[in-house]
């Protein structure tokens, strides 16, 4: 009889065992999966903390397209060739990593492709395409800015802006590129660029 127990015992014990070890045994990663990192870079936006009023210097038009002002000359975007945001109180942000093309504005060849960087500032350089060709003091650029979903352009404004440069070819030429809105209305605006050559 106790032969018996004993062997009873044993039997039962194995059998506890086995279950055991076949149970599927819950993982605490599977409880607690690792976050993922969801964010994303943010790009072609304004930069944090960049914002500056842009006050207007001088007897100037404030609808004329380029505008002398506590930041520098700076030139707009426009359909009509005047400040599309019609005003003289602006608000101006940095906008970084936004690519820009340059191509002359009398033959609409492209001479250069730039990228602004995180303070907004972009340069590029032009040099004569043949040589023996005269070249002119003056000449004019298109910037052609990427334009995207986040900018939404006022109605008068357009996402190229016409620069001229006082040489051609000369040193590299060095810029801003500004996001400009009126400081009463900020829904709507127009890109914009400060700065002058090295020369």
């Amino acid at each position: 009889m106790r032969l018996k127990m004993i062997i009873l015992f044993a039997i039962i014990t194995i059998i506890s065992l086995s279950s055991i070890g076949c149970a599927q045994i819950t993982k605490p990663t599977e409880l607690f999966p690792e976050r993922q990192d969801t964010s994303v870079e943010k790009r072609g936006e304004p930069v944090p903390g960049a914002e500056v009023y842009i006050e207007l210097e001088g007897d100037m038009d404030p609808y004329s397209s380029t505008l002398k002002t506590n930041i520098g000359p700076i030139s707009f975007g426009s359909k009509t060739g005047k400040n599309p945001l019609k005003t003289s109180t602006l608000i101006g942000k940095r906008v970084s990593d936004i690519p820009i093309t340059v191509v002359l504005t009398e033959t609409d060849t492209q001479v250069a492709q730039v990228t602004t960087d995180k303070n907004g500032e972009f340069s590029f350089e032009i040099v004569a395409v043949s040589q023996g060709r005269t070249v002119p003091p003056k000449i004019k650029v298109d910037l052609l800015i990427i334009q995207r979903p986040e900018f939404i352009l006022a109605e008068d404004a357009i996402n190229r802006i016409t620069l001229e440069l006082d040489k051609f070819p000369g040193p590299p030429y060095r810029f801003t590129l500004w996001w400009v809105t009126e400081s009463a209305a900020q829904n709507r605006g127009s890109f914009a660029v400060s700065g002058k050559s090295d020369a």
